[in-house]
């Protein structure tokens, strides 16, 4: 019996798509950013708490809901900056490169994540930015996968 063509292309194009979805690591922001250019150029599913507000605001994510509230408890205690020991809190968190690409129904708000996208280490504008973490670190977000 013979298969037809189109029926063993379809298993063939399927079966890439599986080992293409398998292949990309699970990681958490302090995966990322214990090694960074491990992942760079990457693509990965990262999972943790997505904060975002506007585009030029709040556009990150975060290990996890936990982690955020205690950075903000140690913000409020030093409120002034100078004593403000950023790299306390930077491991836990990745900016997004490219905001435009969340959708609005996530503005201001703070959920669990799951998306995929690629890892860039050395992001300058994650640095210097206002809403980014502080850290290199960044993710282009390709596709928010579940959110809950």
């Amino acid at each position: 019996m013979k298969i037809p063509y189109l029926t063993l292309t379809l298993i063939a194009i399927f079966a890439n798509i599986c080992v293409s979805a398998q292949a990309a690591p699970v990681v958490r922001p302090s995966d990322v950013n214990t090694n960074p250019t491990a992942y760079d150029s990457k693509t990965v599913v990262l999972i943790g708490t997505l904060f975002f507000s506007f585009p030029a605001h709040s556009r990150f994510i975060y290990d996890s809901f936990d982690i955020a509230k205690r950075e903000w408890r140690y913000r409020e205690y030093h409120s002034d900056f100078n004593t403000f020991d950023f790299d306390k809190f930077i491991k836990y968190c990745i900016s997004i490169a490219n905001p435009e690409n969340i959708p609005h129904r996530f503005y201001g708000k703070a959920v669990n994540v799951r998306v995929i996208g690629r890892i860039i280490a050395d992001n300058i504008d994650a640095y210097y930015s206002v809403g980014t973490c502080g850290g290199n670190t960044a993710i282009e977000v390709e596709k928010i996968v579940d959110s809950w």
